[in-house]
């Protein structure tokens, strides 16, 4: 198969045969290929909101109007929903000056869809297979304390997506995201006092540091999770996060699927609790 685009949590494949001499570093295990645990959750009345980044466009889809996107059963390939959200072109000029086309869609699931495997379809007016994302899945409970809503966005062309061009458009996707530490950090700005020698604390920039964990990520979710934590706006369960430091993949050469973790700051944490002096001492 050939994989249409990166760097995203729904990925999607135009169903023509890879050829390619390209290949991995080895990581002294041989991996499954067929094991696949990573889907994203689609629950009732939850948005879940996608763009296909494809770097080079999608030239396949000349009337998305005419399209529908299909919810099509993973294990029967029967069609669940037909045409169950509006697939939406968006066209931009590139630094090189060409033409990109690619899309991106809102999808709202109600109770009637049954808990199970799925992937999305986009079909021709004709009936004609153009497109189809990796498996997701359609749950109903326990899904809140294993997993997290994660909306993400930028200010300008990030990975293939030019987000500039999109007032208001953010990526969302509920993912099995839990969170493996939390501590605090203190930038401070301290003076010894003249009359007493002590040290005083002028100003104090205190942030609250937390671990986030994706398990268990593919390789091509885990690149995704990777760029999502670098998005100039992260929001997790409707807080607003920005990362420490650069995502990490936990390798395990015993395990045939893996974790990783990024340090994320709180920023609420750092708004409500800043110290500044003299500054913002009450005069009244």
């Amino acid at each position: 198969m050939s994989l249409v685009n990166r760097y995203n949590f729904l990925r999607w494949d135009d169903g023509e045969a890879a050829v390619s001499i390209e290949a991995d570093l080895p990581t002294g295990y041989n991996i499954d290929p067929s094991r696949c645990d990573y889907r994203p959750l689609l629950v009732t009345g939850e948005a879940m909101r996608f763009y296909i980044n494809a770097l080079n466009g999608l030239d396949i889809i000349s009337t998305p109007d005419l399209n529908v996107l299909n919810l099509v059963n993973a294990e029967t390939g029967a069609v669940v929903v037909s045409d169950v959200a509006t697939l939406q072109q968006h066209q931009f000029i590139d630094g090189t000056g060409a033409t990109v086309k690619t899309y991106y869609a809102e999808v709202v699931i109600d109770s009637t869809v049954p808990v199970g495997r799925y992937v999305f379809e986009v079909r021709s007016s004709g009936n004609v297979l153009l497109l189809q994302s990796n498996q997701i899945r359609v749950v109903s409970s326990n899904y809140l304390t294993n997993s997290c809503l994660c909306k993400f966005a930028h200010d300008r062309y990030f990975y293939g997506i030019n987000y500039q061009d999109l007032a208001g458009f953010y990526q969302q996707f509920r993912l099995n995201i839990n969170e493996t530490d939390n501590q605090f950090e203190s930038d401070k700005e301290v003076y010894n006092e003249i009359t007493t020698g002590k040290q005083r604390t002028y100003n104090n920039f205190m942030k609250q540091l937390k671990k986030a964990e994706t398990y268990y990520f593919d390789k091509y979710a885990h690149e995704a999770a990777a760029i999502m934590f670098q998005h100039d706006e992260l929001y997790i369960n409707l807080k607003r996060y920005t990362a420490k430091d650069v995502y990490k993949i936990s390798y395990d050469q015993r395990s045939k699927i893996m974790k990783g973790e990024c340090e994320l700051y709180l920023e609420e944490f750092a708004s409500a609790n800043r110290c500044d002096g003299a500054d913002n001492l009450s005069t009244s």
